[in-house]
Parts: C-alpha cells; sequence; structure tokens
C-alpha cells in the first residue's frame, strides 16, 4: 500500500462515501466465516498488540468445536471515538502505513489472512452491525471484539450511553458477540472482580461472552503513549516494544518528536 493510495482511501472514505465501515486491505480471497477484530488508535502498532492477537489465536484454537473453520483477523481502526468528531483524514496517513507494516508481520507469522478496515463509528454495537453487513455474517454469529482491560472499562461506561440504561443500549452487543480481554500490568484481583461484577448484575450470557485473560509478563505495561513519550524523550528502549519495520518507519518519519512542543 502507497502512501498516495492510502491518502487517496482516506479521503474518499472520509469526504466522499455513506458507508461507514470500509476494507481498504486484505490477503483474503473469500468472505471470512469467523472474524475477530483488534480495534484499536494504533498509534504505534506493538508487541502488546501482538500479544492479544496471540493470546486469542490460543484460546480459539483450544476452544475451537470446529477446526475447518479459519478464523481472519481485522485491524480496525476508528476515525471516529465517543469522545470526538472526526478529524483531518491526514492525520491517519502514517498510522495505516504502520498497521499495513504490523499486518504484512502477523500474516507472516500466523498464517492467517488480515483485513484493515476504516469505521465512522464510537460504539461497538455500530461497528459489530456494519461488519457483519459487509462481511455477509449472519446476525446469529458472533464477531470476537480483541480488547485492553481499559478499553473494556469504556465499554461499560454508562455515560456514553445516556439516556439509555447500561443494560439497554448493550444487550444488542454483548449478547450477539464475543470480547476477548487481556489484563493490564496493575490491580490483577479489582480487573477480575469487575468482570464478577457483570456476572452478577447482568444476563448470564453476558459473563458468557466476555473472556478476561491474565497477559504475557513482557505485554503488561506496553501502551502506544509510552511508546511516544519515550520516543519524544529520545530515550533508548522503545524500539524493542515494536516490530523492527514500525520502529525504522518511526525513525524515517520523525513521527512523535513533535510531542514535546505541545506541552511548552
Amino acid at each position: 500500500m502507497s502512501k498516495n493510495l492510502i491518502s487517496e482511501q482516506l479521503k474518499n472514505f472520509v469526504q466522499v462515501s455513506s458507508s461507514s465501515f470500509e476494507v481498504i486491505h486484505s490477503t483474503a480471497s473469500f468472505l471470512p466465516q469467523k472474524v475477530f477484530i483488534l480495534d484499536s488508535s494504533f498509534n504505534p502498532p506493538h508487541k502488546g498488540h501482538y500479544a492479544l492477537v496471540t493470546k486469542y489465536l490460543e484460546y480459539y484454537n483450544s476452544h475451537s468445536h470446529n477446526s475447518s473453520i479459519r478464523p481472519s483477523l481485522l485491524l480496525l481502526l476508528s476515525i471516529k471515538n465517543a469522545d470526538k468528531t472526526i478529524p483531518d483524514p491526514n492525520v491517519f496517513v502514517h498510522r495505516l502505513e504502520m498497521i499495513h507494516l504490523f499486518s504484512q508481520y502477523v500474516e507472516a507469522e500466523m498464517k492467517i489472512d488480515v483485513s484493515i478496515g476504516l469505521t465512522k463509528h464510537a460504539k461497538f454495537i455500530d461497528k459489530a452491525f456494519s461488519i457483519k453487513e459487509r462481511f455477509r455474517i449472519p446476525p446469529e454469529d458472533k464477531l470476537t471484539f480483541l480488547l485492553g482491560f481499559d478499553t473494556l472499562i469504556r465499554v461499560f461506561n454508562p455515560e456514553y450511553y445516556k439516556p439509555l440504561s447500561l443494560r439497554d443500549a448493550l444487550r444488542g452487543f454483548v449478547e450477539s458477540n464475543e470480547i476477548f480481554c487481556l489484563t493490564r500490568n496493575d490491580e490483577i484481583d479489582m480487573q477480575f472482580q469487575f468482570m464478577n461484577s457483570i456476572s452478577r448484575d447482568f444476563p448470564p450470557v453476558w459473563s458468557e461472552n466476555i473472556k478476561l485473560v491474565h497477559n504475557e509478563e513482557n505485554a503488561l505495561s506496553i501502551s502506544s503513549s509510552y511508546i511516544r513519550n519515550e520516543v519524544s524523550f529520545n530515550r533508548k528502549g522503545w524500539e524493542d516494544l515494536v516490530f523492527h519495520s514500525i520502529s525504522s518507519y518511526i525513525k524515517e518519519n520523525d513521527l512523535y518528536l513533535d510531542i514535546l512542543k505541545q506541552h511548552f
């Protein structure tokens, strides 16, 4: 994917297309039967993202009742989140180029089909509906969303759904899809207590469709914001948290060096 092609696709999606979800790159030669979705800012993509994909595939392979169904990964970039409006599409060009580099690594290492998608939706229930429609997945079939624990907390933040109750707002999403979540590096007990509260306060199918799994020790503390700050302060070691193609891209394009300027 060239930079010009990415820019053209972004501008068309944001400024011209009436579609709320589009696939801009895919290695799949047919519509997938099982889709799992890594929805992130990817700013930048890092080894924590890779750990999330790896852990899910391990879980899927050990729990799947139909080994003939090959899961397909969708790397999803939301150009709008629940707190912001749609920005200038140009801000996403570097991000998408890094997502493409990440997708190439995942495909080569895991031998799975990988797609890259854009969405204008902020809420997961809307994202799920548009993805199922695009891939012609029956409503009763479940998508699997891969999340970090902080994102799971935001999904269950009632402020995003007012005046609807959390139960009414999320019923259609949680009951017809799955969430696979990895723990973060602190307050592990609190995170599982949160899961217990879901079991206590909501229908049983909710907790059945949400899996919280212990993260890999070496991926617990990786975050995009930490990497951006380390780059901006010219500190050593951040390169170990991303793959070589992405660290090279960050250096070649002088990314994140202006973070310091924004604070002074």
